[in-house]
């Protein structure tokens, strides 16, 4: 568990005749009794202690609950329930943390949050809890029936569908991205290769063409990872070790994504990145992606937490 807090604000278990109320409180206005069932068999499924639904009441009467959703790669989506006033912040930080610290004690490497960018009274309350900035995100979406980019890939580079293939060698792979990345460098180390690579395969149903090795030059020298979602498909990863960058082949590789998805008849594609990524964003921009989304996300790791 995490080290003892100066916090005023305890948080506590919710009790197992208030946990449907709880968790439609985390699901939001509208929630419907198949909702919550279809929350809670999730976590039931997937591990979730019962002692990691927590709640706390501010000083100013504020009912604050919160969990963390465990996913595969031991990683975890925090939720809370509802945004909170001045006077609730450090009920949500007391729920965050002990919730959080539940979390990481039972195995989880990471525990991540995404905000809306003004949401200052909830990023001020996560901080307080052990949490770390990690990056503005912009989701972007680009028009699958849009006529796709034209760049062909080189001789030299050969696209290998990878979900066969030892899943040692894609994560080796994909570890030779993160090299000077400039997606999310906060996140470097934080997690073990494989259970990052886990946690791509089991966000969506992979896209068979476009779950590949980029092998270019005779060596392994990045990934491209996408995965459906009905009309809307997941450009989940895309990545080039640094002796493949700064040739175009980046942008070849996406064009040829590209072509790819356009003939499987997606409504549209959807990518994640970091505002900070500038080559990134314009080679994106450039194939008509724009952004739908901002959201600012942080995240818990034992180390900030201080779990042991």
């Amino acid at each position: 568990m995490a080290a003892s807090s100066p916090d005023p604000v305890q948080s506590t278990p919710v009790a197992s005749e208030d946990r449907n109320t709880a968790l439609s409180a985390l699901i939001g206005s509208g929630a419907q009794p198949s909702d919550v069932e279809r929350l809670d068999q999730l976590l039931n499924a997937r591990g979730c202690p019962e002692d990691g639904l927590r709640q706390a009441r501010g000083p100013a009467g504020q009912l604050v609950r919160g969990l963390v959703v465990p996913a595969p790669g031991r990683v975890g989506m925090l939720l809370l329930s509802s945004q909170p006033s001045p006077g609730a912040t450090v009920a949500t930080a007391a729920v965050a943390r002990d919730a959080t610290a539940i979390a990481l004690s039972g195995g989880l490497s990471l525990v991540q949050m995404l905000l809306p960018p003004k949401d200052a009274l909830r990023a001020a309350a996560l901080r307080q809890a052990g949490f770390t900035s990690l990056a503005l995100l912009h989701t972007m979406e680009r028009s699958a029936s849009k006529r796709p980019g034209t760049a062909p890939l080189p001789e030299d580079v050969r696209l290998l569908p990878c979900l066969d293939l030892p899943p040692q060698r894609v994560a080796q792979a994909l570890t030779s991205t993160y090299i000077d990345t400039l997606d999310c460098p906060g996140l470097l180390g934080l997690r073990d290769p494989l259970d990052t690579l886990a946690g791509h395969r089991a966000s969506g149903r992979p896209v068979l063409d476009c779950w590949c090795l980029v092998h270019h030059r005779g060596v392994d020298a990045g990934v491209l990872f996408v995965s459906e979602h009905t009309d809307i498909w997941d450009l989940i990863y895309v990545g080039l070790a640094p002796p493949s960058r700064g040739m175009g082949l980046g942008g070849a590789v996406l064009d040829t994504m590209l072509q790819r998805l356009h003939q499987h008849g997606p409504k549209c594609v959807r990518l994640c990145v970091d505002s900070k990524n500038e080559p990134a964003m314009h080679m994106y921009g450039a194939r008509a992606f724009t952004t739908r989304a901002t959201a600012r996300a942080l995240i818990a790791t034992r180390q900030s937490m201080q779990v042991n």
